[in-house]
């Protein structure tokens, strides 16, 4: 086990999920490629709705407000104010663009942005990691099913803090986003799950 496995929290879609949207990209934002690419600056915002809906209505169940956090697979949506706060911290290959959510009553949310990295940080520990050796993927792409996360203290020491305070875990299949505890308080809300490495 790393020092760093405590240090290092994955942010989740909520245990507990009942209510809460998922997103569901619109038919115009579909194919814009926008979980791995940049975005043209002055695109228009990419647009989602809860894709979630009709399971719930034949559920029964009682649809949650949209949160400060939302999630489109592992990457997540923010509003406003953490956006502001994560672009200070210049984090390298996080891109970021506007993002409309369009509520289950027709509301239209506009303060929210896409958040995902063109690149992932592969930085789990091969040795003291659990994992299935038989890789999957395509490519140059490759990925394993991680049963139990345990990071690379070496490659961490030598990266500076302000490079890995937020970042997309690479060479694995769950890629989530991932965060430094220092920055653990801007996730940490009703709309997601924190999970410490060391407790995956």
């Amino acid at each position: 086990m790393s020092t760093y496995d405590s240090q290092y929290y994955f942010i989740r879609f909520p245990s507990n999920k009942e209510g809460i949207p998922s997103l569901l990209a619109d038919h115009n934002t579909v194919n814009r490629r926008f979980e791995y690419e940049q975005q043209d600056e002055g695109s228009p915002p990419l647009v989602f709705h809860n894709g979630m809906k009709n399971e719930y209505l034949a559920a029964g169940t009682s649809i949650a407000k949209p949160h400060d956090i939302l999630f489109d697979g592992t990457n997540i949506v923010v509003t406003t104010d953490i956006h502001r706060e994560l672009l200070t911290f210049n984090t390298p290959d996080m891109y970021t663009h506007p993002t409309v959510y369009i509520h289950d009553d027709g509301e239209w949310y506009e303060d929210y942005w896409y958040i995902t990295f063109e690149k992932r940080f592969d930085c789990w520990d091969r040795e003291n990691s659990d994992y299935d050796p038989e890789p999957d993927g395509f490519g140059d792409f490759i990925y394993y099913e991680v049963d139990q996360f345990s990071l690379n203290s070496e490659l961490l020491d030598n990266t500076p803090l302000n490079q890995r305070l937020l970042f997309k875990m690479g060479g694995a299949s769950d890629a989530f986003v991932t965060c430094h505890e220092s920055i653990k308080h801007l996730f940490d809300n009703d709309g997601t799950t924190l999970i410490a490495v060391n407790d995956w």
